[in-house]
């Protein structure tokens, strides 16, 4: 009994030993792993920039699942004071920023962070020019956070986005939901707002003078929500007009640039009625060839300021294209004259109609 009783006395003790000893270690370790300490350290006289960083870099760091303790610092010695604040909190870490005002109204600022765990200190030099001054704090934060998460990354939470509601289900019969009726594709309009092209053929007829042409014509021009606009049209290069006498024959080929103000109503409706005045100038080319009794042809142009009113109306196709059709009179001066041999053989220009059609939008 003697010789067996000691070595059981010596594996007792050990075993109350390593009984006592695993709690104190298990103990430490659960400390050190439940510390989610960060001090924040607030200077006791603080610029409007720095006071807001830090209060966004707390808000940054409590969403991260941080328990952050604010301690003010003194002026003197920033190290120290970022070393020693908060050991009785058994803190991880402690932050801070340091802002000192440079030249042309700039700032320098210094973020300070000390890792208690590993024992290391990083700082982070930020210059703020004179026109980040209205965005200064925001800088300074983005930049904490970024140097805080990457330092105390094996402790930052990942943020969770809170779940999207399911979408409620509508009772039968009940209205789409606004945001439903906002998002429908917008309807045509007859008159849309803003840059518009426009291209069509007329017909323009001078009442016997001159007889009828038909032309192309080109139109752009802006329109407002109101429905008022502006607008310049061309019109030409048509196979232009024939007069003869006894003298001869001629050719006579019209161009019309005019610039015009326009007045739309009802711009939203299946049809809309336009009214529209303006100014503008007219050019004739005349290419005479001589008659039966012999002479010479001759080749003239002449230029005339006119003026111009009419009425239309706009019908919408699809998306901003709309098929437009109006009547407008022209009144030029002085009025133009055709003579061949010396003989009256045609007039322009008081009165004239021209009629066209064509299609319209507005460019994208």
């Amino acid at each position: 009994m003697r010789g067996t009783a000691a070595p059981a006395l010596c594996l007792a003790a050990l075993a109350v030993a390593f009984t006592n000893a695993a709690p104190a270690r298990g103990d430490a370790a659960g400390a050190n792993a439940a510390s989610r300490t960060v001090v924040v350290l607030r200077p006791a006289s603080s610029d409007g920039i720095t006071a807001e960083a830090t209060a966004r870099v707390r808000g940054e760091l409590v969403a991260a699942g941080f328990d952050v303790a604010v301690v003010a610092r003194g002026d003197e010695d920033a190290k120290r004071d970022l070393e020693t604040a908060g050991r009785d909190l058994n803190a991880i870490a402690a932050f801070a920023i340091i802002v000192t005002p440079g030249d042309g109204g700039g700032a320098l600022a210094e973020i300070w962070v000390s890792d208690r765990t590993r024992r290391k200190t990083v700082i982070e030099h930020a210059q703020l020019g004179a026109a980040d001054h209205a965005r200064g704090a925001e800088i300074l934060a983005v930049r904490s956070v970024e140097l805080l998460r990457a330092s105390l990354a094996e402790f930052w939470l990942p943020s969770v986005a809170p779940p999207s509601p399911a979408p409620a289900t509508p009772a039968p019969g009940a209205p789409p939901p606004p945001d439903r009726v906002e998002a429908a594709a917008p309807q045509p309009r007859g008159f849309p707002a803003g840059l518009r092209a426009g291209a069509g053929v007329g017909l323009l007829e001078s009442f016997g003078q001159l007889g009828t042409a038909w032309a192309p014509m080109i139109t752009v021009g802006y329109g407002w929500p109101s429905g008022a606009g502006a607008r310049v049209s061309a019109v030409g290069l048509g196979p232009g007009a024939d007069v003869s006498n006894s003298s001869g024959d001629a050719r006579v080929d019209q161009q019309i640039v005019v610039l015009e103000a326009l007045k739309a109503w009802w711009p939203a409706s299946p049809i809309v009625p336009v009214v529209f005045a303006g100014v503008g100038g007219q050019h004739l080319r005349v290419v005479g060839t001589p008659g039966a009794a012999g002479g010479r042809g001759n080749t003239s142009d002449v230029w005339s300021m006119l003026a111009s009113a009419g009425v239309g109306a706009s019908v919408p196709l699809v998306w901003t294209v709309s098929f437009v059709a109006q009547a407008r009179g022209f009144a030029a001066w002085p009025q133009s004259v055709i003579q061949i041999g010396g003989v009256d053989a045609g007039r322009a220009g008081t009165p004239s109609l021209l009629v066209d059609a064509g299609l319209s939008g507005v460019l994208p």
